[in-house]
């Protein structure tokens, strides 16, 4: 029963007669902590990117695409004449998970990633939302398979930028009472959104990464996106403060 959201329509210019200061560029340089480097693919990419860093000001930039085995040291070395602007973050590859021997290999090429100048790990809302058990059961961040990969990160001082769930309006049913409803995100299909659908909800998801904090006391967790938990800041400081 999808019906479409409405055209968003003009809003009114506003009469106010203010002072208008435009910021185009930071006064120090700052450190952009989430960046997504997908498309930096070749040297003219990255010089491209340090020119407009310089630009705006931005005097570092962590890629949350840094990749993994082969990727990874692609993105070393396109970064490297560049000393200082890029800092990568590896990304684990999923690829045979459900395979005997997985934890132990992928938790071996993070300690290589590292070893070779990784300044941490990137998990996606993959985990939680795509990964599958061989029984088609959902993989969380709490699976025993992956203890051995955030002890890795623990042992080598290095964070987790983790992002799992996703906003909390993709769960719910899509009409006038969901709030990305009037900027019209599913006004022609519904992609991205999840109601009704088997995947497991935000509580569940929410439930394992707890469990994982509880269990791994020692790594460093960055939950992205206020860890998808925006809606309620009281919830995110106790979690914080617990954790």
């Amino acid at each position: 029963d999808f019906k479409p959201a409405p055209e968003q329509g003009p809003m009114p210019d506003s009469v106010l007669v203010v002072k208008r200061t435009p910021i185009e560029k930071a006064k120090y340089p700052v450190i952009d902590f989430h960046f997504h480097g997908r498309r930096m693919q070749t040297p003219e990419d990255y010089a491209a990117m340090v020119a407009k860093m310089d630009q705006a000001g931005i005097g570092v930039i962590c890629n949350m695409d840094g990749g993994f085995g082969e990727t990874f040291d692609k993105n070393m070395q396109l970064s490297a004449p560049h000393k200082g602007r890029f800092l990568h973050f590896a990304r684990i590859d999923w690829e045979g998970i459900n395979e005997p021997g997985w934890s132990e290999r992928a938790a071996a090429e993070l300690d290589r990633c590292f070893r070779a100048g990784a300044a941490g790990l990137k998990i996606s809302k993959r985990l939680g939302l795509e990964i599958q058990n061989a029984d088609g059961t959902y993989i969380h961040c709490d699976d025993p398979r992956l203890d051995a990969v955030w002890e890795t990160c623990a042992r080598n001082n290095k964070p987790v930028m983790i992002h799992v769930s996703d906003s909390v309006a993709r769960f719910q049913q899509i009409g006038p009472a969901n709030e990305r409803w009037e900027a019209g995100q599913w006004r022609s299909d519904v992609e991205g959104n999840y109601y009704g659908s088997d995947l497991p909800s935000v509580e569940e998801i929410f439930e394992h990464r707890e469990k994982m904090f509880a269990k791994h006391p020692k790594t460093r967790f960055v939950n992205a996106h206020i860890a998808m938990m925006a809606f309620d800041l009281q919830r995110v400081g106790e979690m914080l403060d617990k954790y």
